[in-house]
């Protein structure tokens, strides 16, 4: 029998929907009427390596099967690279040439022959040896890609915790990116680069550049701040600083960004900076979605309780995050009365992560849940910290007098405690729902 052609059956391969009807197919026919490319694919799919059709993570399987992955490339639909430095490292362990000079040459060569069936490439981690020209080079290749032009969202990042990685030309990664009109993320994690200033306006004049998350990239900070530009199209902006760039983040928020259009401002301090500056900003922030508020801050009691307060005229908040303040504890009545207020106003979630409470706070936060209306749901989350078993019969008891009200909370390791928290639902007709990550809902009657 001659063997089948690989242009041919290849091609009917591709519209075949799942491994499973790949292998039956394959196996109706002779093994010696497949040719190289089809074999391998046999094997493939078959016990036990059982890769995934039509789409396949070339670095997702075991460095064992790297020779019979490459020989069966041809018949896959696409494919895609999550992790490219461990692929770098299995196809040079592959190679012929294992010490060549060019540690990427094997790379590029993949990417050279197979990179027109490559959707996806994540570099989580990339060796500063390997330089960003070699992933310029590496992506020029990958066709299939529609170029890096097409893609929506850049996570640039380095593992160098000592200092800050100098990525060089931004234009080589960065450029068309960011002129597509494809662009909608990027985060830069650890990141310093060259021309700095001409980055920043090249982010500024990106019209579909929403979001932008700056970790420990002060150059880039700093740039964005001289080069005076506004970021009138970004609506989620985050910064990760360090005390000595508070300045130009206090710059940036105050005169670089468009604050009534922020949907999203999240700022983190890496060793206690003071990013106190965004409180004479709140009365601009007038689209914000969520409102966290962390304990690293030395803010007193009041000032949170007005932080609280301003969150509850926002109109478009919809999440309150309290991380690790003392106030929920300190004063507990008014910080019950804020809770209510977040209720009845439209909140639909209030999370309490690390929070210490005790027994008049929770009497107030019970307090706050007593006869609660809600036309859509609303969730009130405890995370972090346990509470205490009858702590949570006090929450139930209150729970069960409100309507559209869920609670959210860590579940008990011994079965007695479990058993107790299912009879109290019980009782007062409740639904207790049970999740992953040792989560527990308990939802209101109706």
């Amino acid at each position: 029998m001659a063997v089948v052609h690989a242009g041919v059956l290849s091609n009917i391969v591709q519209y075949v929907s799942s491994s499973h009807d790949v292998l039956s197919l394959l196996d109706a026919l002779p093994r010696d009427a497949l040719d190289t490319p089809l074999r391998t694919l046999q094997t493939l799919v078959s016990p036990p390596v059982a890769a995934p059709w039509p789409h396949l993570c070339v670095d997702d399987l075991d460095c064992q099967h790297t020779l019979t992955l490459l020989a069966a490339l041809s018949t896959f639909c696409s494919v895609s690279i999550e992790n490219l430095y461990k692929l770098t490292e299995v196809l040079r362990d592959a190679s012929s040439e294992p010490e060549s000079d060019a540690l990427c040459a094997a790379t590029i060569d993949f990417a050279r022959k197979w990179g027109h069936k490559v959707t996806h490439i994540a570099a989580w981690w990339w060796p500063e040896e390997y330089t960003a020209d070699t992933i310029a080079t590496i992506i020029r290749h990958c066709t299939g890609l529609n170029s890096i032009t097409h893609a929506k969202r850049i996570v640039y990042a380095s593992s160098i915790l000592q200092d800050v990685y100098d990525c060089g030309d931004w234009r080589h990664v960065f450029g068309d990116w960011l002129a597509s009109a494809h662009a909608t993320e990027l985060r830069l994690d650890n990141i310093m680069c060259e021309d700095s200033v001409g980055f920043a306006r090249a982010i500024a004049a990106a019209t579909s550049l929403t979001s932008l998350k700056l970790t420990n990239a002060p150059v880039l900070l700093q740039g964005l701040v001289e080069a005076g530009v506004v970021l009138q199209y970004i609506t989620q902006l985050r910064l990760v600083v360090d005390h000595s760039d508070s300045i130009f983040a206090d710059a940036l928020v105050s005169n670089g960004v468009n604050l009534p259009a922020l949907r999203v401002l999240k700022l983190r301090s890496e060793d206690d900076a003071d990013m106190t500056f965004v409180l004479r900003l709140l009365p601009y922030l007038v689209a914000l979605e969520r409102r966290r508020r962390r304990g690293t801050c030395d803010e007193d009691d009041d000032v949170c309780l007005d932080l609280f307060a301003w969150a509850e005229r926002s109109p478009c908040l919809e999440v309150v995050n309290v991380d690790a303040i003392d106030v929920v504890w300190r004063k507990p009545v008014l910080f019950g009365r804020q809770l209510r207020r977040w209720i009845q106003s439209g909140v639909d979630r209030v999370s309490l992560e690390d929070c210490d409470v005790d027994d008049m706070s929770i009497t107030a936060i019970a307090g706050s849940l007593c006869d609660a209306r809600r036309s859509r749901p609303f969730v009130l989350y405890f995370r972090g910290k346990p509470l205490r078993l009858r702590w949570y019969y006090m929450l139930i008891e209150a729970l069960a007098t409100s309507t559209g009200v869920s609670i959210e909370g860590n579940d008990f390791s011994h079965a007695d405690d479990r058993h107790d928290m299912e009879n109290w639902a019980t009782r007062f007709d409740l639904r207790l729902h049970r999740g992953g990550h040792n989560r527990f809902t308990i939802h209101s009657p109706v």
